[in-house]
Parts: C-alpha cells; structure tokens; sequence
C-alpha cells in the first residue's frame, strides 16, 4: 500500500498535479512513518513544494514531523534559494523578492549569497526601487570577482549617473574596464567614464577617458563625436584654446545638434579671443546662414557680433544688433537677455 501511494504521488508529480502529489506522500509519511517509503515520500514532497515554490511550506511540514523535523542546514540553504530563483525565473518578481529576502536574513553567509542579491536586486529595479537595488548591486561589487560582477557594475554605475552621483558612477565605470569581458561592455564602460568625468567637470579625467576611447578600436561613430567634443569643452576650460580650436572644428560641421552649434560657436568666439575679428566675423555669418534650430546658440552668436562690431569702433551696429536681439529674443532665463542688458549699459555709459 505506502509503495502504491508513493508511485502515485510521483504519477502526480510528473504530470504537475503538484497538490495532488504532496496529498499522497503525505498519507505515506504519516501513515506508514516507520518504513522506506515513507523516506521516499520525504524527498517526495520536498521536490513537489520546490515545484510549487512553497519551500517554506516544507519546512513548516517537515518540523511537525517526529524524526524529520531536523532539516539540514545546507539543504534549507540551498532548497530556498532554489524556490527564490524559479519564482524570479518565472517573473514572479514580487514573490520572489520575498522568499530571496528571507533567504538572505537566514543565511546571510549562504551558498548563495551573491545569486540572491542579484537576483533580488533585479526584482526591486522592475518594482521601481531603485536605491534598494543599488544597495544590491554595490554589495555584490564588494564581495571577490564572482559571476555577477560585471552586470552588478553596470547597473550600480547605470544608477549612480541616474541618480546624478557622478563620483560613484565613474568609480563604478573604470572597474567595469577591468572586469567587462566583452567588447561592448568596454565600450559602456569607456562611455560611463567619458560622461562621468563630463558631468563632474574634471577636465583631466575627460581627456583621459577620450584618450582611452582613441587607443580603442570598434568605437561607434556617435561616440567617437561625443569624446571629440567633451575634449574639446574641457580643453577649453582648462584655457588650451588651440587644442580646443582643433576639436571644435571636427564637430561643427553641422549645427543641428546641440554639440555642433555649440561648436561652431566656440570657434567663432576662441578666434575672437585671438584678435582674429574678420575669421570669427565669417564663421558667425556660416552660422547664420546655416538656420540652427539652436535660438539660444544664435542668440549668442548675434551677442559676440556685437562685440566685434565694438572692437571695429562700429558702435551703432553694435547698438543695433543688441536691440534686435533685446526686441526679438523670448526666453528670459537663459542669460542672453541679461548680457544684452549689460552691453547696451556699457555703451550708454560710454555716450556710444
């Protein structure tokens, strides 16, 4: 009788009548404890609860049971870590971030520690909870190189840039260098570290990304555009107007985007700065010409016209330039209508 109900609690098993299968094998259990199958109904039950990701349900049952209640240590670990991962694995997320959570409060030096804060760490980005996952990622990153280091790399520096922590990102970023194992997560990660030493306005370190960007081959075009302007903008900032003068040129060759018009300013303006009047002049007119959607890198191509005109001793083309864009201009909280205030005071004071 125990040996049928076993065969047919496996019977259930195999077709996935989960239920239907832990009722056999525990009529076996509790009515025939003292014999081999009862023994097989065990591992019985335990595999239809891992199946039915409910392996707290088997360790509650196991515990009421005289002679089975002590479950190995390294069993429990591994079994729910188990159920955790099935229940991510089938996008369970929510029910899965619970059991992967208990696993990591009862075993928090487990087997499977670094899998259940991945994969933990994935349910609570999908939930929106970002700074829990970042938490996971930045706890995996600090454990020795396993095989979530990587992915755990970008995500955590993915976050930090999102979450405007430029220092973190770019940390995050330069040790994917080392760890990416594909060309493509070099790629993101030269990329990360480019934008990073960008945004926290560390010259120095931009050009070493772009360095590094150059010496690599497969870069995409857009990146390789996207170096050759932050080169440029932090050269400009550290006053290397020539080396600036040099990039600006490569990326103005159309004023559509934001770089280019951007660009094609700087050249106007660093010729300016070098006295070279008539050579800016002819780029603010290319400028011109070209109908940049950019108003506000129009506007201050019309601001450094004026200047020129000044420079020239042409003071009412100046004053006229000045007045249109005063007249014509509608955004007021950029800057460019505040310059033209000053610079239509200073020809006033000036009786000019």
């Amino acid at each position: 009788m125990p040996r049928a109900l076993v065969q047919l609690g496996l019977l259930y098993y195999n077709t996935g009548q989960n239920n239907k299968a832990v009722e056999q094998y525990k009529r076996v259990i509790e009515n025939y404890r003292a014999t081999p199958e009862a023994r097989s109904a065990i591992t019985g039950l335990r595999n239809a609860y891992v199946e039915m990701n409910d392996v707290e349900s088997y360790f509650s049952y196991a515990r009421t049971i005289q002679g089975y209640g002590d479950i190995n240590l390294a069993e429990k670990d591994s079994l729910l870590y188990a159920s955790g991962e099935n229940l991510y694995m089938s996008g369970n997320y929510q029910r899965a971030a619970g059991v992967l959570e208990s696993y990591l409060r009862e075993f928090p030096a487990g087997g499977f520690v670094q899998n259940a804060r991945f994969y933990l760490a994935e349910c609570r980005r999908s939930e929106g909870k970002d700074d829990e996952a970042l938490n996971l990622y930045s706890a995996i990153v600090a454990a020795p190189n396993n095989q979530f280091t990587e992915q755990s790399l970008i995500s955590a520096a993915g976050l930090s840039y999102n979450n405007e922590d430029y220092v973190a990102s770019l940390d995050y970023y330069e040790k994917l260098e080392t760890a990416a194992g594909s060309p493509e997560n070099r790629i993101v990660s030269l990329r990360g570290q480019l934008r990073s030493a960008y945004q926290l306005g560390d010259a120095g370190k931009t050009i070493a990304a772009v360095d590094k960007i150059n010496k690599n081959g497969n870069i995409p075009e857009e990146l390789q555009r996207e170096a050759i302007f932050m080169k440029a903008k932090a050269n400009y900032s550290l006053n290397n107007f020539d080396e600036a003068l040099i990039d600006f040129r490569r990326t103005a060759g159309e004023v559509v985007s934001s770089e280019g018009a951007e660009s094609k300013y700087r050249i106007a303006e660093i010729l300016y700065m070098k006295n070279r009047n008539d050579e800016s002049e002819k780029i603010i007119h290319e400028f011109i010409d070209q109908k940049s959607p950019h108003q506000y890198w129009m506007a201050k191509m019309f601001l450094l016209l004026s200047d020129i005109s000044v420079k020239k001793g042409d003071m009412l083309q100046a004053r006229v330039t000045l007045e249109s864009i005063r007249d014509y201009y509608t955004i007021n909280d950029d800057g460019i209508l505040d310059d033209v205030g000053t610079k239509l005071a200073a020809l006033d004071r000036n009786n000019l």
